[in-house]
Formats: structure tokens, C-alpha cells, sequence
């Protein structure tokens, strides 16, 4: 998380408005729940279908209360969540793909989330 620090405090003093991350494949979320403790204009989105990691989504889901409203969890794929982004019109500030680690996997998600 402390690499991203910096990068998110730089686009958050460029707006002066809340920041959107968005982390896919969540696992226990300790990089966000670190970086919603530290920044508090930030607002997170975690991504993940907890397949490998079924037993986390408790634990996450517990974490997500200590930030009302700052945070959001979606128990989906990253395409799914891509999809959602698009059906409600948003658009996130930054984005980090660390799901499945396979070439395709990858690449799906990388023109998934491409802005364009």
C-alpha cells in the first residue's frame, strides 16, 4: 500500500474530491483497509469471487463496516465487475488487477477495465 500512497494523495490534491480505487482480487483487502485508514477522502470498490479464498469474504465483509460508506464489496468476477461499472457510469481513478495471474485472465481483465 505505501506505493500507492503518494499516487493516490497526487490525484486526490489535483481534484480536491474523493478518490476511486479499485482493487480486484481482494483476498484478505489488507491494502485497501490500509490505505482507507490512512486517506479518508478515498473510496474503495473490492472485487473478488472469493473462490480460492471462500473463508476471507467473512473477514472482509467485517473489515468493510469499520468505513460506512467508503467502501463497497461485489462477490463477482472482474468482468463482472467491469460490466457493473459500466451499467452505473462510473469511472475509477485507479484500478489494480491482482485476480487470476494467467496470460488470458490478464488480458481479459485489461480490456475489461480499459476506460475506453
Amino acid at each position: 500500500y505505501q506505493v500507492l500512497l503518494p499516487l493516490l494523495t497526487q490525484l486526490w490534491e489535483r481534484r480536491k474530491e474523493h478518490v476511486l480505487f479499485v482493487e480486484i482480487g481482494v483476498a484478505n483487502g489488507r491494502t485497501s483497509f490500509a490505505l482507507l485508514e490512512r486517506l479518508p477522502w478515498l473510496r474503495v470498490v473490492l472485487i473478488d469471487a472469493f473462490v480460492e479464498y471462500a473463508g476471507r469474504r467473512k473477514e472482509v465483509v467485517q473489515q468493510t463496516e469499520h468505513f460506512p460508506g467508503r467502501v463497497e464489496l461485489l462477490t463477482t468476477t472482474s468482468l463482472e465487475g467491469a460490466s457493473i461499472f459500466r451499467q452505473r457510469r462510473q469511472v475509477a481513478d485507479l484500478v489494480i488487477i491482482d485476480a487470476d495471474h494467467s496470460f488470458e485472465a490478464l488480458r481479459e481483465d485489461l480490456w475489461a477495465w480499459d476506460s475506453d
